[in-house]
């Protein structure tokens, strides 16, 4: 790369994150806590799996 900006790929991410935000901020309103809470506790435990196994 040295130095050189990837346009392509940081437009994709930046799609991929405003979808992903949107959709985000969506099941936050409308699930609360209910829903939260389990998904940062799976999404927590992933990265501990990774990170001790890979």
């Amino acid at each position: 790369m040295g130095g050189n900006v990837l346009w392509k790929v940081g437009l994709a991410m930046m799609v991929g994150q405003t979808i992903g935000a949107y959709f985000g901020s969506h099941m936050v309103v409308k699930g609360g806590s209910k829903l939260i809470r389990p998904m940062i506790v799976l999404v927590c435990l992933a990265m501990l799996t990774k990170y001790v196994f890979g």
